[in-house]
Formats: structure tokens, sequence, C-alpha cells
């Protein structure tokens, strides 16, 4: 077993050992006999109660996928509640950066958006996105039912390369871990990236 198989199956079996009603009272969470119901990234998602096993669209999740959902189920804070205010991820509140930048963004999927903008918007609504003002795009989009991203894409011209920036509301920490949003952004670029 590998590491990420051995982080992967600590955040199951933390999962397990929660309390089942406490956990089918998140927001947005529809509990059922045999497990939950939640929307990630606007896909259905579908936790099993006996083996916490994760099934989104109908495929078992991956790493990102599984860490990023166990943690939002397990590790929220009571009354966790979005600020409606977005920064990046070294900007968040409590968060020190030393010797570096430790940015996130989608600068890698930024050119293949430039080529089909009105396809990165429709996999944008797909993840229960909406658009909004600022940069040359902007969505909103539900990680979760209580937890939304703002994505900013910037087009392109003769001196500066196309860029897409990945904002956080600043209250994240209070729904996931610090390096949980470092899975949530890979899991969020790679839909793009896979769609595009």
């Amino acid at each position: 077993m590998n590491n990420y198989e051995k982080m992967q199956e600590g955040a199951r079996l933390h999962f397990l050992s929660y309390d089942y009603q406490t956990l089918s009272q998140r927001p947005g969470v529809m509990a059922g006999e045999r497990g939950l119901n939640l929307r990630f990234l606007g896909q259905e998602c579908y936790v099993n109660r006996e083996t916490g096993a994760i099934i989104i669209d109908g495929r078992p999740a991956g790493f990102g996928e599984s860490l990023t959902v166990y943690d939002w189920l397990c590790d929220g804070q009571d009354g966790a509640a979005a600020s409606g205010t977005f920064c990046s991820v070294h900007s968040l509140p409590g968060v020190f950066v030393s010797g570096g930048n430790l940015g996130l963004n989608g600068n890698s999927v930024a050119p293949l958006i430039a080529k089909n903008p009105e396809k990165f918007l429709e996999i944008c609504r797909q993840m229960d996105g909406r658009q909004t003002d600022g940069a040359d795009l902007a969505v909103v989009i539900r990680a979760f039912p209580d937890l939304p991203v703002l994505l900013k894409f910037y087009d392109g011209d003769e001196e500066f390369a196309p860029s897409l920036s990945l904002l956080w509301d600043s209250n994240i920490l209070q729904f996931i871990r610090y390096e949980t949003v470092y899975y949530l952004a890979g899991c969020l670029l790679e839909r793009i990236r896979a769609q595009l």
C-alpha cells in the first residue's frame, strides 16, 4: 500500500468513526438507510454508511475527491458559514506564507479556456456554477452545497498569457483543512481540463 492509499484508507476509517446522524445533518446532505447523498462539484456523490466507499457519478472516487469529501463531511466546523468574500489561498485568514507564494492557479488550463470560453462556461454550469461580474469571465461554483469557489479567467494578448485564478471563500478553513484546499483545487482543475 503506497502513501496515497494509506491516507485514503485513514480518511475512510476516520469517516466510519463518526456519528452517522451528525454527518447526515451537514447542509445539502440527504441521508438514506445505506448512506449519504450530496453534491460535489455538481456531481452526485454517494458515501456508503457501512464501508465508507465514495461513488461519484457512478464511479469510485479518486484520491483527491475522497479526501475532500471525507474532510468536508467530518471535519467542518459546526456553524460554518461562507463569507461571500474571496481571496487567494495564501491570503486566507490565519495562513502565513514565508519565503514564497503558495498560490493556486489554473494557468495550466487557461490556454484551453481561451480556445473555447463557451465550453468553459458550460462546464462551470454543470458544477452548479453561475456567471458573475469580474475578469473576462468570472464564475462562482459550488464545491459543496454550502461552499462557493470563484474562478476568474483573463484572456491573453500579445504581452500576457491567459490566466485563471482560483479564489476561495475567506471562511473556507471552517469547512475543510488547509491541505484539503489543494486537493479540491486539483479536483476542480481536472474536471475542467478533462472536458475542454
